[in-house]
């Protein structure tokens, strides 16, 4: 290291470097200095001790107060005036002190030199040599005090040696020269280090708060993003619930209207009005699969059950549609049996043949089970658009459609994957897709295969007969009750409606046990704040009242998708259906009420 590289480390330094460098470096002078004054003051009186036979006893002593004068001052700038000072006021503080020490140091060396023996200048010399060791090292993160402490006390040692020594210490007075080069050097490299670790320490601090900012910027969109796909939920099941309302009361107006006689144009009109509402009731099925998803109210009901039954029904279904669109749907036979849940594989197989048969314009459809280790793989199989490798994935997220820029109601939603997604995790089945653009595509739903022996399923009960049936209606919609009554009635039921449950309760307390009503079927949600198990729990209490032993079924019918209205609705005993409700759908579920 020349002296070129010594000055400009010095004029660095004295620039006092950026300002969070010098509050490190002040802080660790100021944090090691009451320590280094209290060792000082006793290593001062040890000298006194030495030099006291030695040396003139009012030149020692004042030697000794000059030294703890200086301490005290040193100590009371720190206690006192260093807050006042501001940063570089501080710097300067302790370069002067460390100046100062130094100056009551070599001074003891100069005063053994002028007024005492010989040997008390080496000795003296030793002894401030020593303490200079300590304070550099109390001084070592800032070069300036360093500095100042060496070239105060090292010109005491030289004034001494010069002045008032023996002519034979010149030698002494060489050596001091080098010590003081060589510990120049150690100082800058001492500095250097201690600059080095503070400035890694900063850069620490500031990556630290660098990843707190990030990690809470990463929170909020985290926090925003789920606050989003909440609106989105209760925005859809606010939408769906609004609507469902006149397309369930269209509904069973549509099923009461074709039991009545109607010429040829009404028959077309009113079977393109009922395409219509099938076409309108399915984009709001997909969005009330979608919510209850979303919603965590669907749970997995695991257990083994045939395939071939399932692949029957859906021929049943979808067969028609496909003759609709000349295209071809074929299942192969199957007697394989799965072990997950029915009805939610049900719902897979008909969103993945829904998509088949919308996407594909020539050929067809098949459906087919193959057997694989432990699995039972089922494949949908089309001869439609086929999907490019770079979609395949992105096909599986929420409103995701391909071909259909326009946004083609007819063409759905763009949920139906999703939803089959999400039914896939919930049931812990896996799906699989593989495609070739132009070609079509294999959907494969894999499921754990079950190899026991199965009962058989059980047939579905013959559709009952209603005729007299008594029926309790309660929903606070008039187009709804008047579509409900008049389905009813031309079943053969006896169907009273109800605005309210105070209403249904007050016409309760006229009827005659004879009378009283068989079913009970309420909206959810009801005027006043009122629910529809509220509903069905009040009238069930009024009966049994009035001594009925049985306990009157239930039906609710709902078009709520808000995620806790679900929840809360499931918890109760009531069948639950969610709106719009077909005529097939209601029948159903009376059977399933009265059985």
């Amino acid at each position: 290291m020349n002296l070129r590289e010594l000055k400009h480390i010095f004029r660095q330094h004295m620039a006092w470097q950026r300002d969070e460098v010098l509050r490190e470096q002040v802080a660790l002078v100021w944090g090691n200095l009451p320590v280094t004054l209290l060792a000082s003051l006793i290593t001062a009186c040890g000298q006194l001790w030495f030099m006291w036979p030695r040396v003139d006893h009012s030149a020692s002593l004042a030697w000794l107060a000059y030294n703890w004068l200086t301490a005290a001052l040193f100590c009371l700038t720190q206690i006192l005036v260093s807050k006042r000072l501001g940063l570089r006021g501080q710097a300067w503080a302790q370069t002067l002190g460390m100046g100062f020490m130094g100056i009551a140091w070599g001074s003891s060396v100069t005063v053994s030199a002028a007024f005492g023996q010989s040997d008390a200048l080496v000795y003296t010399l030793l002894v401030a040599g020593g303490v200079a060791a300590g304070a550099l090292g109390v001084s070592a993160a800032l070069l300036a005090a360093s500095l100042a402490y060496l070239v105060a006390s090292v010109g005491m040692y030289f004034m001494a040696i010069l002045l008032f020594a023996d002519p034979s210490y010149l030698p002494l007075a060489l050596l001091l020269l080098v010590y003081l080069v060589m510990i120049v050097i150690q100082v800058v490299n001492t500095q250097q280090a201690a600059l080095r670790g503070i400035q890694f320490q900063l850069q620490n601090v500031e990556l630290v708060q660098k990843l707190r900012h990030e990690s809470a910027q990463a929170l909020a969109a985290q926090q925003s993003a789920e606050q989003a796909n909440q609106d989105k939920s209760k925005f859809l099941a606010a939408a769906s619930h609004d609507l469902r309302q006149p397309l369930h009361a269209m509904g069973l107006f549509v099923e009461a209207l074709s039991r009545s006689p109607l010429s040829a144009d009404q028959a077309k009109v009113l079977t393109h009005l009922r395409s219509a509402s099938i076409s309108t009731s399915e984009m709001l099925n997909t969005l009330l699969d979608y919510s209850r998803l979303e919603a965590g109210a669907v749970k997995a009901n695991h257990k083994a059950f045939s395939l071939q039954n399932l692949l029957a029904d859906l021929e049943n279904e979808f067969g028609m549609q496909a003759d609709s669109k000349d295209l071809f749907y074929r299942s192969r036979e199957t007697t394989l049996a799965a072990y997950a849940d029915p009805t939610l594989v049900d719902l897979v197989l008909r969103n993945l043949i829904s998509n088949a048969l919308r996407y594909t314009r020539t050929g067809g459809v098949l459906v087919a089970c193959r057997r694989r280790g432990p699995c039972v793989a089922v494949q949908v199989w089309d001869t439609g658009l086929g999907i490019a490798p770079e979609h395949q994935q992105a096909v599986f997220k929420e409103f995701h459609q391909l071909d259909n820029p326009e946004r083609d109601r007819q063409k759905g939603l763009g949920l139906g994957l999703a939803i089959v997604k999400r039914l896939c995790e919930t049931m812990g089945a896996q799906i699989n897709l593989r495609s070739v653009p132009g070609r079509g595509s294999m959907f494969e739903l894999v499921l754990p295969h079950y190899a026991g022996i199965l009962a058989g399923d059980v047939a579905a009960a013959p559709a009952a007969s209603w005729a007299g049936l008594r029926v309790m209606v309660i929903d606070d919609e008039a187009p709804v009750r008047q579509g409900m009554q008049s389905l009813l009635k031309s079943w053969g039921c006896e169907c009273e409606c109800f605005e309210s449950a105070q209403e249904a309760l007050d016409h309760l307390a006229l009827l005659s046990d004879d009378k009283l009503p068989q079913v009970l079927i309420s909206d959810y949600r009801l005027r006043h704040d009122l629910t529809g198990a509220q509903a069905i729990a009040d009238v069930r209490a009024a009966m049994h009242a009035r001594g009925v032993s049985y306990k009157l079924p239930g039906i609710i019918i709902t078009g709520d998708t808000a995620p806790e209205r679900i929840r809360e609705a499931q918890r109760t005993d009531a069948l639950l259906l969610h709106k719009p409700v077909s005529a097939a759908a209601l029948g159903k579920a009376l059977t399933q009420a009265l059985a």
